[in-house]
């Protein structure tokens, strides 16, 4: 590729002096049409330049290339002006060598000075329609200065030749071009090296070409015709420049990118587990991967062009798929779809599919990507699991009610022992009544946790607008007798919102809160504060007591299910209530934590999320 390269530029280098000796030969043969030809070449590269510039302005990161190129425009209306007025086409039949002259050292001067201005901005962004407006201007007062004022200096005189403005102009813009070049130079880290090199040699044309212009006293001779070459050659150059950076370049990298893209795309299309199904409008399969061969057990081309309703979908299953290939054509359907798959070997599996159309031009539908996921193991799994849970479900409703009775019986036949046969009984036996009695209604308080636990897991949630003031209210009202045995405060805020939750789960929780802090907050308790606040997601609860605390081992497991934490009394838990207010926490949308307050005491949330 380099090799092809280097022929390509040597070759180019090549013909420059053959276009150099046949130019001149034209330049002997009739001056005009040489000059003509070359000023009207100028200007169809200079527009091309400019709109070249202007359409990939999008795609060059630095703007000093795009600057030149809006100045080419005005640059080459000047060049052709200059063309124009030169003896013998009539265009300007009064004016002499003057004014092409005149022209020409104004289209020099904004070449170059544009150059030079470019420079500012190899660090800074341009903004095209001011550097538009600012060309407009300055060729304006260039024109009216020539053609309406008139007070641009001479820079011929017939039988004189150069006058000195003209040659000092030639030599000043020579300096400004050797400015270009020393910028170029400093900045070069910021070109690529050919771009740079095409840069260097057209600002050196014009460098030359300029000098040429100081050595003539004949429009039509020689240093005439050298000035106006070198100056063709630049332009061409820069040409060159601006190809490479805004065209060759850009979409050089973009096609780079778009084969790494193929690549990447390619290398997962073969690998990847996932089954890759693309088919038309028609249902007909366009292209199979090998994981989809591997699921289903049909080779490429085997399927390629075949409708997949013929061999992919069972018929029992084969209504719900054209619902769902008639809702993507509709783009009413979400990506994901699960149905059932047939095999070549005739097995049925589950498969999940995530859809992603591609359309036409108009919008219509043209093709879908599918890809297939084989999940028929994990779909057993999952009924296995339900089955099991099911299984542990019934279980549990099973010994919670075998148990439940005999605690009951063992509890009224304690309480009927202990009135009838209590005045037979010392202390130690009405004792040990009184224990048993106890433990019974330990054990039912145990199986209805249980049955609220497994409830909590299954039932539903019944979402509606709760004023949190009433359901305060109802918390205040259930607990005021302990609250008042124990002389403690109850704290709430005054203008609590209305919510939407579940209003027995959030009933239920508070509640536990609320209990918690009284059996296990010891002597010191003496308030419980019910609070409020929010997040930009969720409502946020809090059950605040002041009593002994809870110890620090205890924080990350006191919402586990059976763990019993052994609290300032002396008395265990059951160690279900907060498991149970995790479960509901989780329905809402939210979550349950503690929090220990630097001085006593314990502070248990509960978040609801907003968007229930």
């Amino acid at each position: 590729m380099a090799s092809e390269r280097s022929v390509r530029i040597g070759a180019g280098y090549f013909l420059i002096p053959l276009a150099a000796g046949l130019l001149y030969y034209l330049s002997r043969a009739n001056y005009l049409l040489f000059h003509g030809l070359a000023e009207i070449f100028g200007v169809v590269i200079a527009g091309a330049i400019a709109m070249i510039a202007w359409n990939t302005r999008h795609l060059v990161q630095r703007h000093f290339l795009l600057f030149i190129g809006l100045g080419y425009p005005f640059i080459a209306l000047l060049g052709l002006l200059h063309t124009f007025a030169y003896k013998g086409l009539s265009v300007f039949p009064a004016a002499g060598a003057n004014l092409p002259t005149q022209l020409w050292i104004a289209a020099r001067y904004l070449e170059s000075c544009t150059f030079l201005a470019a420079g500012h901005f190899l660090v800074h962004r341009l903004r095209p329609g001011l550097a538009v407006a600012g060309f407009t201007l300055v060729t304006a007062l260039l024109l009216a200065a020539i053609f309406v004022w008139p007070v641009f200096p001479d820079c011929f005189i017939d039988n004189v030749g150069l006058t000195p403005f003209k040659k000092v102009s030639e030599y000043l813009i020579s300096a400004i071009w050797l400015l270009v070049m020393a910028i170029l130079l400093i900045h070069r880290n910021k070109f690529d090296g050919p771009v740079l090199r095409q840069l260097l040699l057209a600002v050196g044309c014009n460098i030359a070409a300029e000098l040429s212009f100081t050595l003539y006293a004949d429009v039509y001779g020689l240093a005439n015709f050298a000035g106006h070459f070198l100056r063709l050659l630049g332009v061409y150059f820069f040409y060159w420049a601006i190809i490479r950076k805004s065209l060759v370049e850009p979409y050089s990298s973009l096609f780079r990118e778009l084969n790494l893209s193929e690549q990447r795309f390619r290398s997962i299309y073969e690998t990847a587990p996932l089954a890759f199904v693309v088919w038309d409008k028609n249902c007909r399969v366009t292209q199979w991967n090998a994981a989809a061969a591997r699921i289903f057990g049909w080779t490429a081309a085997e399927v390629l062009g075949r409708n997949f309703f013929e061999f992919l979908v069972p018929p029992e299953d084969r209504p719900k798929v054209e619902d769902i290939v008639e809702a993507l054509r509709r783009g009413t359907l979400a990506n994901r779809s699960v149905n059932t798959n047939l095999t070549r070997d005739g097995r049925v599996i589950v498969c999940e599919w995530n859809n992603s159309i591609y359309r036409d031009r108009e919008g219509g539908f043209a093709e879908v990507l599918s890809l297939g996921l084989d999940i028929t193991e994990q779909k057993k799994a999952e009924e296995a699991l339900q089955h099991q849970s099911e299984m542990i479900k019934r279980f549990a409703y099973s010994v919670a009610h075998d148990l439940k009775s005999p605690a009951g019986t063992l509890s009224a036949l304690a309480e009927l022992f202990r009135r009838k046969y209590g005045d037979a009984l010392d202390d130690r036996g009405r004792l040990f009544c009184n224990q048993i009695k106890q433990v019974s209604l330990q054990i039912g308080d145990l199986v209805q946790n249980i049955n609220t636990y497994i409830v909590a897991k299954e039932l539903p949630l019944r979402v509606a607008t709760i004023e949190l003031g009433e359901l305060l209210t109802i918390l205040r009202d259930e607990f005021a007798g302990r609250m008042t045995e124990r002389h403690l405060d109850w704290l709430e805020p005054d203008n609590p919102p209305a919510i939407n939750a579940d209003r027995s789960a959030l009933l239920r929780i508070l509640r536990n809160f609320v209990d918690n802090a009284l059996k296990y907050g010891g002597e010191t308790l003496s308030r419980i504060e019910i609070g409020y606040r929010e997040t930009g997601t969720h409502h946020q609860l809090y059950v605040r007591d002041d009593g002994v605390g809870l110890p620090r081992r205890d924080e990350n497991k006191i919402f586990e299910i059976f763990h019993r934490g052994r609290t300032a009394c002396g008395t265990s838990g059951a160690g279900l209530g907060l498991a149970i207010t995790r479960e509901l926490a989780g329905k809402l949308g939210g979550e349950v934590w503690i929090e220990r307050p630097q001085d006593h005491g314990a502070i248990f949330y509960i978040s609801i999320a907003k968007n229930l």
